[in-house]
């Protein structure tokens, strides 16, 4: 995954307002792995709720885990270490 992917998305909804109760986090894990932690403003930048449908679990150490959390219109994505492009490429092809 190019990074100007998550670019453009954050990019296209700032108009603001959005950047200022929205956006998007990632950090690193002591597993080792990658949590992003993606806030909406409203429902019209929501994801559908049966999100979970799209785990993968391979490994101990190659996984994706979706957590949509509708009252607090937030995604959090939890990865391996290797997984964090894949994770991306995958919410970015939510909102398509």
């Amino acid at each position: 995954m190019n990074v100007s992917k998550i670019e453009a998305w954050f990019k296209d909804r700032c108009d603001g307002d959005w950047e200022h109760q929205g956006g998007i986090t990632i950090e690193t894990t002591d597993n080792p792995g990658w949590y992003i932690l993606i806030e909406f403003d409203d429902l019209k930048h929501g994801v559908d709720s049966t999100i979970k449908e799209r785990n993968i679990l391979r490994s101990d150490s190659d996984f994706i885990m979706f957590n949509y959390q509708k009252e607090a219109q937030s995604l959090e994505i939890s990865c391996g270490v290797n997984n964090l492009s894949e994770a991306l490429e995958i919410f970015l092809g939510l909102e398509d």
